[in-house]
């Protein structure tokens, strides 16, 4: 086989309904949903009623039996239950923030109703799951004093689904109750409701939160259209509680149910400071009215300024020169404070000035001007430079950095990684011959064809070629065009590739689908229109399997970078 003896391998790429005025069911995707941070209740028993309630089933006594029970719920409600059991720990993975309340079925009149509860009802929600594996519609209704306020939209799936009833408007005393309507299990949660005429005052708006260094980060807002007070609180992981109308909050008060107060005050900004670096604050904001009723809140987050990597990475290299092509390899090496990115340098001096913090560096990889730099993504560990000039010496430096944008922070302390090579020349080459083949995982196949010709090539006059599984020449063709230059390279791609490879792409080609066993080669015009074989990945007539062994790798052709070495000179067929 041709390329035995001339490729050197480089590395593997493994790379219902009575009158309601508003009522929905939502289907809403339980990953995305893990991230939404319920919101906990807070209620009052007082004279004036419920502003809003909450049972998130936190005390519920329900086993892994099925039972007839009742438990003392969020601010001493009373709940009771009828032929239920516990969620049986989200063993389906529907995403359930456990406890939650397991229905059995509708002719076991299984149920969960409250007490007597004062101050009326407006609005009302309840979150549903899937009940163990089996197939079969899962629906709920719901009752307020015995009548029927809807059914929810019944579901077979295992994502989380939000029953939601909105004008309700019953004032007094009201009991809640969620019945089971189907033969099948399903899980209740997050029972909430509002209190009948409780709208509080409107939120404030445009309420946005952004990280000015790694201990601050800025919050501002506009009040509402009342001029309302503004109180804000803070989470480190998204839960807030419900600030219960007619209590006030000052600076450092817990909210019940999650959220520390940062500012209760009339006005417009709030700097929060003393913060760890590199770490997500959540913030929500709420407008207070004069009465001291909250409204429902507005959320936003943000991450503060991660401080500048601990270390340089290890290992950096450049090897496997060629004629117009570097590639180069690290390790990471992270340490407590891990880089978003490196910066990587180029140049023919040696010579290399460190990056400014606060200033970021765009991408330059036209070294024609004997210098560039790439940024390039943590955990990338290589970088290709191509278009260099024949028998160069380049030099090489790495900078790793956290954050971005004039919040970058470069490590420049230490010893800074460097490397050099220097690329290979190709004396009048014969003819263009593939210089490297990609067959890398998914979509990740390429092919590059090198001019070392002297000259320049018109590539109207070559093709390439595939053949799958031991074909025959050729099965599938591609016509190239226009001129390549001497010293440079033609790589013909899959439009699925990584961005590395597409990025340095020059055609794509629909067939590059070559898995290992699949032969490719580039064809030249002999002067009559027909079209010779003049070097070749693999060959035909014979299926090796799963791929052809190279330079001692057993199926080098299958998963690997095959890169030409710097001693091959022209094209070859056998």
């Amino acid at each position: 086989m041709n390329i035995i003896g001339n490729f050197s391998s480089l590395f593997a790429n493994d790379n219902p309904v009575k009158d309601v005025s508003f009522m929905c069911s939502g289907l809403i995707n339980k990953n995305i949903m893990k991230k939404i941070y319920f919101l906990l209740g807070l209620l009052v028993l007082s004279g004036v009623g419920f502003g809003q309630g909450l049972e998130d089933f936190t005390n519920s006594n329900a086993t892994s039996s099925y039972a007839d029970n009742n438990f003392v719920g969020q601010n001493g409600i009373t709940w009771y239950y009828v032929a239920s059991r516990n969620a049986n720990g989200d063993a389906n993975g529907s995403g359930i923030t456990l406890p939650a309340l397991m229905l059995r079925r509708s002719s076991s009149s299984s149920k969960v109703y409250s007490e007597t509860i004062p101050g009326g009802i407006g609005n009302f929600s309840v979150k549903l799951y899937k009940g163990f594996t089996g197939s079969g519609n899962r629906q709920v209704e719901l009752f307020i004093n015995d009548v029927s306020y809807g059914t929810s939209t019944p579901f077979d799936d295992f994502n989380e689904h939000l029953f939601t009833v909105d004008n309700i408007n019953i004032s007094g005393n009201v009991v809640i109750r969620i019945d089971d309507i189907t033969s099948k299990q399903v899980i209740v949660d997050d029972i909430t409701w509002t209190g009948f005429g409780a709208s509080g005052p409107d939120n404030p708006t445009d309420f946005v939160s952004a990280a000015v260094s790694t201990t601050e980060i800025d919050l501002s807002w506009t009040q509402s259209g009342n001029s309302d007070d503004v109180m804000v609180a803070w989470s480190s992981d998204g839960t807030f509680g419900i600030p219960a109308d007619g209590t006030s909050y000052a600076a450092g008060n817990t909210i019940a149910g999650g959220g520390t107060v940062i500012y209760n005050a009339n006005g417009t900004s709030y700097n929060h400071t003393g913060l760890t670096p590199g770490t997500y604050y959540y913030y929500k904001a709420w407008s207070v009215d004069g009465s001291t009723n909250y409204s429902s809140g507005t959320t936003d987050d943000a991450t503060t300024f991660k401080n500048e990597p601990s270390n340089h990475v290890s290992d950096f290299a450049a090897d496997e020169a060629g004629a117009t092509t570097i590639p180069l390899t690290w390790n990471d090496n992270d340490g407590a404070v891990v880089a978003d990115g490196y910066l990587v340098f180029i140049n023919t001096t040696g010579t290399f000035s460190a990056p400014v913090d606060g200033t970021s560096q765009s991408d330059d990889t036209d070294v024609s001007d004997g210098s560039g730099q790439v940024n390039i993504a943590h955990g990338a560990e290589s970088y290709r430079w191509n278009g260099l000039s024949q028998n160069t010496q380049y030099y090489f430096a790495i900078y790793p950095y956290t954050n971005s944008g004039t919040a970058i922070d470069y490590k420049v302390d230490g010893t800074v990684p460097t490397a050099s090579a220097t690329t290979t020349v190709v004396f009048g080459a014969p003819d263009l011959f593939i210089s490297e083949y990609i067959e890398g995982s998914g979509s990740n196949k390429a092919l590059e064809i090198f001019n070392g010709t002297g000259a320049a090539i018109d590539l109207s006059n070559y093709q390439i070629w595939k053949i799958s599984n031991g074909g025959n020449w050729p099965e599938s063709t591609l016509s190239l065009s226009g001129t390549l230059a001497n010293g440079d390279v033609y790589v013909i791609y899959n439009s699925g590739a990584d961005a590395s490879i597409v990025s340095v792409g020059d055609i794509i080609w629909g067939s590059a689908t070559w898995n290992g066993d699949d032969a490719v080669g580039l064809a030249k015009d002999d002067g009559t229109g027909t079209f010779t074989l003049i070097d070749a990945v693999g060959e035909d007539g014979s299926d090796p399997g799963s791929g052809w062994d190279v330079a001692g790798v057993t199926n080098a052709t299958k998963d690997h970078t095959l890169v030409r070495k710097s001693s091959v000179l022209s094209p070859n067929t056998n």
